[in-house]
């Protein structure tokens, strides 16, 4: 299946995406903080394995996905507004 380009959807269907994109960068940044939080109290705690990988490569993951949600509603967000110029 073709994936559409932003040319080809109508201003509704635009707002939609960019409303979805936004909750979905809220979400990942929330994920973030969590993440983050978890990371400093175990540092605090001093019950931080060596050994143990996992959060930092979860973390590592959001913020890959965070960029990249974040690149494609600026996307949006300028298509949105060069349409609404015209």
């Amino acid at each position: 299946m073709k994936s559409r380009s932003l040319q080809d959807y109508t201003i509704e269907e635009l707002n939609s995406k960019k409303k979805a994109l936004r909750n979905a960068t809220i979400v990942i940044v929330g994920l973030i903080l969590m993440s983050s939080v978890y990371f400093i109290a175990n540092l605090i705690m001093g019950t931080w394995k060596a050994n143990t990988m996992l959060p930092v490569v979860g973390m590592s993951i959001l913020v890959i996905a965070s960029s990249t949600v974040s690149s494609h509603l600026a996307k949006v967000a300028k298509e949105l507004h060069s349409r609404n110029k015209n």
